[in-house]
C-alpha cells in the first residue's frame, strides 16, 4: 500500500521530479561484475500502428477476485438456462441422426425440443427440432428429429444442439424449503425476463432463496468489500395465501448490513432499501437470503444489489481502475460462452439467461456479462474489442450479432473489433462445443465469419480470427492452408513445471527460456500465407512439477517473473506479432494440475477489492504499456548487426524494443542475465525528436516476504549533442527496465504487490 500511496504522488509532481522516499535507480544494490552493454535503435520503423498489451478481461465469478459486474447478483432475472454444445455425426438414417463426442454424455431425454443445426456438410445452414433423444450402450447417442427430406446428413458432419430451459429452478441461487414442487411465475410488469421465481411455504415448511458471494475469504481475505452507500432492489408479489418475507444481506460473523420484513400485495410492487454500509468485521462470505414463512406463495423478481458510487456502468469501478492502469489495447472476451446463444450474448441483465456446454455438468450454468456491457467497458478503457463467438450458433444469429456490430462501430468507433470462432477448438478441455478436427473447423468458421460479416457490412473494421496450439506448428500450417482468417492466434504460456527444492540459477532459465525461434517460425509460416500471428493468451503456467506450495507462489509472484512476462512480449513485438493478450486480469488463484494446491495463478491483478493491486506480471504490462507507441524500432547490437530478439545467433538473456511517436522514443529492455548491465543505447541522429530520460525499473522489494516485485523510478544520463543522440541506463540482474520522456512518465504508475 505504501507504494501505491507513493506512486500517486509521483504522478502528480511536476515532470522530472520525485519524492525523496523513492528510491533511486542509483540506489540499486550493486552486482558485481557489470556487464557492458551497447545498443543502436534502427532509424526505419519495423512497424506502424502498434497496438498496446492487450488483456483477457475473463470469467465474473461470485466467489473470488473475479467479481466484475456493478450488480453483484448473478442471474438476477431468475430467468431459465441456454445448454449449447456441438457433436459428430457418426451415421445418419432417415431422421435419426447417430451423435458422438462428449456433448451426447446427457440423461436419456435431455435434449428432447431442442434445436439441431447443422454447421457443416450439404446441409450446414440447416436446423429441425429433436423429437427424441436417447444414449446407446455404447457411449453414443440418437436423436430422432423432424428432418425435411432434403436434408441429407454425412459421417463426420458438424451439428450443434441448443436447448432453452424455462422450466427448471434458476441457476446461481440456492433453494431451499419446498422448491423442488414450486414452479416460476410470470415475470413483473415491464421486465425484459420471460419468468420470476416463486417461494413456495406451505406444509410448514420456510423457503429459501440464497445468493452466495465471495467465498475464498479464509485464504485470500475480502475480495468484495461492501463500504460506502449501496441500494438493493427487487420486485415482489403474493402468488397465493399470506406468506411473510424476510430480507437480509450479511457477511459471516459480523452484523448485517440490513435485515427487513416485506409486506408484499397481490400487486407487483418494487422494494428500494438505501443503506450505508461498514465492513469492518471478519472475513467471510457475503449471504443475500429471501425467506418465506406462513401458508403461501410470493413472487420475486429482478434483483439489484450495487454501491451506488458504480452508478448505471455495468462493471465495478475497481474494474475501471485497473484497467486504466493497465492500459490495454485489447479486451478479449472468454468466459465460456461456446454453448450460449447470440440472442443471449445481447440480451440486458435481467432477462439473460445463465449458459453452460459441459456436457458432464459438473459446474452450473454461468452468468456472464454481455457484449452490449463488454463493449461499453471497451470504449471507456480505450481498448479494441476481441469477441470469442460461440460455436454453436446458426447462421441468422451470426448475421444478427453482425448487424449488432455495425450499429455500435457507429457510435463507439473502434479501431478494430476481432472475432474469434470459438476457444481452443484443439483442446479437449473444451471439446463439447470445440471442432478439433481442423477441415471442419474451418468449415465452420469460415461459416460463421461469413455471416458476421454479411450482417455487419463492409464499414465495420472485423479482423476475423481461428484459434491453435502454440506447440502444435503443423496444425497452425494446417490452419493457414485452410485461409479461414485474418489471424490465426496461439498462447504461448511459459514456464509450466517447478521441482521442489529448484535452485535459482534453474528457476532463472525456466522463467527466461527463450520462444523466438518458434515467434520466428510461426511468422514465416503465417507471411507466406499472408496471414497473421497473434497471442490470445500468454503468462506463467506453473501448475506441473512437485514444488512445494510456498516455492510455487514465489516464483510466479517474483520480479523476475515479471520480467520474463516482458521478454515473451518483447520479443513477440520483435518478430512483428502486434496482437497480444495477456491472460488474466484478475484472479487470486488457480489449481495446480494435480488439482491438490492452488498456486497465486492467472491474475495480473491479486483483486479488485480497493486501488489495483498489481502483482509482478501487472506491473510489467503496464509498465511495458506505457513505452508503446505508434512506431517499433528494433534494437540492433552494432557488433553483430543483429536486432536483439530476431536472431537466434543473438543473446537469448537480452531482448529490447524502442518506440516512436508524439511525445519522442521510448524503450524497452529486459535482461535476463546474472549480472547488472550497463546500457549505452544510441538513438537515431534527428535533433528535434525528444529523447527519454526517465527509468521504471521492475525489481525486488526487499520489504516483501516472498520477494515480491517493485517499481522504482529513476532517470536515465542522456547526451544529445550534434549526432550523438544516447542514453546510458543500469538494468539490474533478471529485471525489465523502459525508458520513456517525461511526457510519459508524469502519468504516473500505480502498483501494489500482495
Amino acid at each position: 500500500m505504501m507504494l501505491l500511496l507513493q506512486l500517486l504522488l509521483l504522478a502528480l509532481l511536476p515532470a522530472g521530479q520525485a519524492p525523496a522516499d523513492i528510491r533511486k535507480a542509483e540506489t540499486t544494490p550493486a552486482v558485481s561484475p557489470a556487464e557492458r552493454v551497447v545498443l543502436v535503435v534502427s532509424p526505419q520503423a519495423q512497424m506502424h500502428g502498434v497496438q498496446r498489451i492487450g488483456m483477457n478481461l475473463g470469467i465474473w465469478t461470485s466467489w473470488g477476485a473475479e467479481q466484475l459486474g456493478a450488480n453483484i447478483i448473478k442471474n438476477p432475472g431468475f430467468e431459465g438456462t441456454v445448454d449449447g454444445s456441438l457433436a459428430s455425426v457418426k451415421s445418419a438414417d432417415g431422421t435419426t441422426l447417430t451423435l458422438d463426442g462428449p456433448s451426447v454424455h446427457r440423461p436419456n431425454g435431455f435434449w428432447n425440443g431442442a434445436t439441431v443445426n447443422f454447421r457443416t456438410g450439404l446441409s450446414a445452414g440447416h436446423s429441425a427440432t429433436i423429437e427424441e433423444f436417447y444414449r446407446s450402450t455404447c457411449g453414443d447417442a440418437s436423436i430422432r428429429a423432424l428432418l425435411d427430406s432434403s436434408l441429407v446428413a454425412a459421417s463426420g458432419d458438424i451439428v450443434a444442439l441448443t436447448k432453452l430451459d424455462d422450466a427448471a429452478a434458476p441457476t446461481n441461487w440456492w433453494l431451499s424449503g419446498n422448491q423442488q414442487n414450486c414452479a416460476p411465475g410470470a415475470p413483473r410488469p415491464g421486465s425484459l425476463g420471460r419468468r420470476s421465481l416463486v417461494l413456495c411455504s406451505n406444509g410448514g415448511k420456510s423457503a429459501e432463496a440464497n445468493s452466495y458471494l465471495d467465498e475464498t475469504t479464509s485464504r485470500s481475505g475480502k475480495m468484495l468489500p461492501v463500504r460506502g452507500q449501496w441500494r438493493f432492489s427487487f420486485w415482489v408479489r403474493t402468488v397465493q395465501g399470506v406468506p411473510q418475507l424476510r430480507v437480509s444481506f450479511t457477511r459471516t460473523g459480523s452484523k448485517p448490513f440490513f435485515a427487513q420484513g416485506v409486506n408484499a400485495t397481490n400487486t407487483w410492487g418494487e422494494v428500494v432499501t438505501d443503506f450505508d454500509a461498514t465492513d469492518n468485521g471478519p472475513a467471510g462470505p457475503l449471504q443475500l437470503k429471501f425467506s418465506s414463512t406462513g401458508p403461501g406463495e410470493i413472487a420475486i423478481d429482478d434483483v439489484s444489489l450495487s454501491r451506488s458510487d458504480d452508478g448505471r456502468f455495468p462493471f465495478r469501478h475497481e474494474v475501471v481502475a485497473a484497467l486504466d492502469v493497465l492500459r490495454p489495447g485489447y479486451l478479449r472476451d472468454w468466459q465460456g460462452q461456446l454453448g450460449d446463444t447470440i440472442g443471449n450474448r445481447l440480451a440486458p441483465p435481467f432477462a439473460r439467461r445463465p449458459t453452460r456446454y459441459r456436457s458432464e455438468q459438473p459446474e452450473d450454468a454461468k452468468f456472464e456479462y454481455s457484449i452490449p456491457e463488454f463493449l461499453e467497458l471497451c470504449h471507456r478503457v480505450g481498448a479494441n474489442p476481441w469477441l470469442v463467438l460461440p460455436t454453436t450458433a446458426s447462421d441468422n444469429e451470426y448475421a444478427v450479432l453482425g448487424s449488432y456490430l455495425a450499429g455500435r462501430e457507429k457510435q463507439l468507433h473502434f479501431g478494430e473489433i476481432l472475432i474469434e470462432f470459438g476457444n481452443e477448438n484443439w483442446n479437449p478441455l473444451f471439446g463439447a462445443a470445440g471442432i478439433q478436427d481442423v477441415k471442419r473447423h474451418g468449415e465452420a468458421a469460415a461459416r460463421a465469419f461469413f455471416y458476421v460479416r454479411k450482417g455487419a457490412g463492409p464499414k465495420v473494421p472485423l479482423i476475423t480470427v481461428a484459434n491453435a496450439q502454440f506447440a502444435n506448428q503443423s496444425q497452425v500450417a494446417a490452419l493457414f492452408r485452410e485461409r479461414i482468417s485474418d489471424v490465426v492466434a496461439v498462447a504461448p504460456y511459459f514456464a509450466y513445471d517447478l521441482a521442489s527444492e529448484t535452485d535459482a540459477t534453474h528457476s532463472d532459465a525456466a522463467l527466461f527460456a527463450t520462444a523466438r525461434d518458434s515467434f520466428a517460425q510461426l511468422q514465416n509460416a503465417a507471411a507466406k500465407n499472408r496471414e497473421e500471428i497473434a497471442f490470445y493468451e500468454v503468462n506463467l503456467h506453473t501448475t506441473g512439477g512437485n514444488a512445494r506450495l510456498d516455492e510455487r507462489d514465489h516464483f510466479v509472484l517474483s520480479s523476475e517473473a515479471g520480467s520474463a512476462l516482458a521478454m515473451r512480449l518483447i520479443d513477440g513485438l520483435s518478430q512483428g506479432i502486434r496482437r497480444q493478450c495477456v491472460y488474466t486480469l484478475s484472479g487470486f488463484d488457480a489449481y495446480t494440475a494435480d488439482h491438490k494446491e492452488l498456486v497465486e495463478l492467472w491474475g495480473v491483478v491479486r483483486d479488485l477489492a480497493g486501488p489495483p493491486q498489481l502483482r509482478a506480471t501487472g506491473l510489467a504490462v503496464s509498465m511495458l504499456n506505457q513505452s508503446i507507441q505508434k512506431e517499433m524500432h528494433h534494437v540492433a547490437l552494432p557488433s553483430s548487426g543483429h536486432s536483439v530478439g530476431l536472431s537466434a545467433d543473438t543473446p537469448s538473456d537480452l531482448s529490447a524494443i524502442a518506440f516512436f511517436g508524439k511525445q519522442g522514443w521510448s524503450a524497452a529492455i529486459v535482461s535476463a542475465r546474472a549480472a547488472r548491465a550497463e546500457v549505452t543505447l544510441s538513438f537515431p541522429s534527428a535533433t528535434h525528436e525528444t529523447l527519454p530520460g526517465v527509468t521504471l525499473t521492475l525489481t525486488h522489494d526487499p520489504r516483501q516476504a516472498l520477494q515480491d516485485a517493485s517499481v522504482v523510478y529513476g532517470h536515465a544520463r542522456v547526451i544529445s549533442d550534434g549526432g550523438r543522440r544516447t542514453a546510458f541506463f543500469s538494468v539490474p540482474p533478471h529485471s525489465f527496465v523502459v525508458l520513456v520522456p517525461e511526457a510519459l512518465a508524469s502519468r504516473g504508475l500505480i502498483g501494489a504487490t500482495r
